[in-house]
């Protein structure tokens, strides 16, 4: 039998052992009893970050990359911050928002990364791979350790944004001729972005878009925003 095969296999074992539990005390017996769609739900959830995790385990990441990464996830809220004002940000950085808190989360409670808590994991075990993480980090740690967990995840995101903050206040004339770019021509290749940003030329092969360049009264037209096509 294949490694993979008995992983599957412990799995079922595990959730089957576990269906008559009482369900105040099992996460997983909560989860059988609300339901098929709520179980598949979870399932495609606990597949999805599984996957992703098994992707970035091929490659080893150091802090410094992980922070960077973080700040990336950070930017598009920044971005609106400066942009529209702290009183018209949207929800529309949220995922990306998630994306950073799981990646904190994970360089606390998995990699140990933590300065603060060292290097040890909290939280998992084996049995609660795929079923019941908020349990096994209430079996496996301290409410006092819990509470210094959070205030390291919420410490390493924090930082992702002032660093995405800084660098952006930094650029923020990039920032603009982007977001302009960007209403102007929807989406841009990252070679794109360079020549933009880096060389000031516009893309030449979506010169078919319609923008009122001469047209100052316009709203485009008004922002400045006349695609320079470079033959």
């Amino acid at each position: 039998m294949s490694n993979k095969v008995e992983v599957l296999v412990r799995l079922f074992e595990t959730i089957e052992k576990r269906s008559n539990d009482d369900p105040s005390q099992s996460y997983t017996a909560q989860l059988l009893s609300e339901g098929k769609e709520k179980c598949i739900a979870k399932l495609k959830e606990e597949s999805l970050e599984t996957a992703e995790a098994a992707e970035k385990d091929e490659i080893s990441q150091t802090r410094e990359q992980l922070h960077a990464q973080m700040a990336i996830a950070m930017g598009g809220r920044v971005a609106e911050e400066l942009i529209f004002g702290d009183d018209k940000v949207t929800t529309g950085a949220a995922s990306d928002i998630e994306q950073a808190t799981k990646r904190a989360r994970a360089m606390v409670m998995r990699a140990g990364l933590s300065k603060e808590l060292g290097p040890v994991a909290y939280g998992e075990n084996e049995e609660e791979i795929f079923l019941g993480r908020s349990v096994a980090r209430q079996q496996n740690m301290s409410e006092e350790t819990a509470k210094k967990v959070d205030s390291e995840i919420r410490k390493f995101v924090e930082k992702g944004y002032e660093r995405a903050k800084k660098v952006l206040n930094e650029k923020i004339d990039d920032l603009h001729k982007l977001a302009k770019a960007l209403l102007v021509y929807e989406t841009l290749t990252g070679e794109e972005i360079e020549d933009l940003v880096n060389k000031n030329i516009y893309p030449a092969n979506k010169e078919d878009l319609k923008v009122e360049d001469d047209n100052q009264t316009s709203a485009l037209g008004s922002m400045g925003l006349k695609p320079k096509i470079v033959h």
